[in-house]
């Protein structure tokens, strides 16, 4: 399975500078309530769920779920553990909270590590639903934009991520073909690791398993097709699936690395080799208003790994805990504010350009 990391630029081309702004509106908003019978079923981080992986997966839930397939309807799970349907019956009226299903194995409920409750609607008649506690499973709704909603039934439920492992469903897409019904989803959670035995030191990894189930025509029941497992330093800010299944698009601090794979090997990265300097230190080139250095950086150097100083006499670049690339004083002045550096991630190479501030400047050092 390829990866790709993609880093967003702002693109000036877009920007409008005629634009005058937003006008905001002073009409208040319509707010339309309705009570209920009992309360929300909402879980708070415990006392080893605090690292920032866990703030930023489990920290924020909204636990009301838009059915993005009849936008009148709205869902919740109670305390009772009953997911329940609220529906827009006119403009400005909401109906009565409807229970449409109750979760199973009410046992887990108490579980001191559970997360809350998460679903989806993959179609207009399927739901996948994770109870938080360990369990997926997929339901068949029948045709929820319906006065009086049918009960919902479990159709495949499983521990997909092992035993009472704890998990939140990110995405999910259902497709349906003569061949096979095929549900892919994409299932949050968060793994730890001791680092030292002696002083129970830990710290945590995101893991993200994107699992594909299938039902051929002739089998009556689900079954887990493919699993593959995404490992990363923090949780995502956003993950989901492409419409047809086939890809998975992730926005995070920190790339993800796909570290297992039931159909296929995976090809281990090789570990960065420790920073060593360079034998061709750097080279550079000039123009009649700029210099342009550049250096050719140890393998696995990183954008975040340079150290670099620039003023209108002085420069020091160097590599962070390592050594120094170019240290001393500059011929000329340049122009600190549009003087440039890059690296060159692929190929490993650092490219400083220095502008100076007399044109027809002849650097005959750098």
């Amino acid at each position: 399975m390829a990866t790709c990391t993609e880093t967003f630029r702002v693109d000036r081309d877009q920007l409008d500078a005629n634009f005058d702004g937003y006008k905001l509106s002073l009409d208040p908003l319509p707010v339309y309530s309705v009570n209920v019978d009992s309360g929300v079923d909402e879980v708070k981080l415990q006392e080893n769920q605090y690292s920032l992986q866990h703030v930023r997966a489990f920290g924020v839930h909204n636990y009301l779920l838009l059915d993005q397939w009849n936008p009148n309807s709205v869902f919740y799970v109670d305390d009772q553990w009953k997911v329940m349907q609220l529906r827009v019956v006119l403009e400005s009226q909401l109906s009565p909270a409807e229970s449409v299903f109750q979760i199973p194995a009410t046992n887990h409920k108490s579980a001191s590590n559970r997360h809350f409750v998460t679903f989806h609607f993959p179609g207009p008649h399927w739901a996948l639903l994770a109870d938080g506690a360990g369990t997926l499973y997929i339901l068949e709704t029948g045709n929820r934009d319906q006065v009086s909603a049918p009960e919902w039934k479990i159709i495949y439920s499983e521990s997909l991520c092992g035993s009472e492992r704890p998990f939140v469903i990110l995405d999910a897409t259902l497709h349906i073909s003569d061949s096979a019904t095929t549900v892919d989803c994409l299932l949050l959670y968060i793994e730890e690791e001791k680092t030292d035995t002696m002083l129970s030191s830990s710290h945590f990894t995101s893991v993200i398993e994107w699992i594909t189930i299938t039902r051929q025509p002739e089998t009556p029941h689900f079954q887990v097709e493919r699993k593959r497992k995404l490992h990363s330093k923090a949780a995502p800010q956003f993950a989901a699936l492409e419409p047809s299944g086939y890809a998975v698009h992730i926005s995070a601090d920190y790339d993800f690395n796909i570290v297992e794979d039931s159909l296929k090997p995976v090809e281990k990265k090789e570990t960065p080799k420790p920073l060593e300097k360079s034998d061709t230190i750097y080279s550079w080139t000039q123009t009649l208003e700029d210099v342009t250095v550049t250096f050719v950086l140890p393998d696995g150097t990183n954008k975040s790994d340079i150290d670099i100083k620039l003023s209108c006499k002085d420069i020091s670049i160097g590599i962070k805990n390592s050594f120094t690339l170019l240290q001393g004083i500059l011929h000329a002045k340049i122009d600190v504010d549009v003087s440039t550096w890059t690296v060159e991630k692929r190929k490993y190479v650092f490219q400083l350009n220095l502008f100076c501030k007399k044109s027809y400047t002849v650097f005959i050092r750098v």
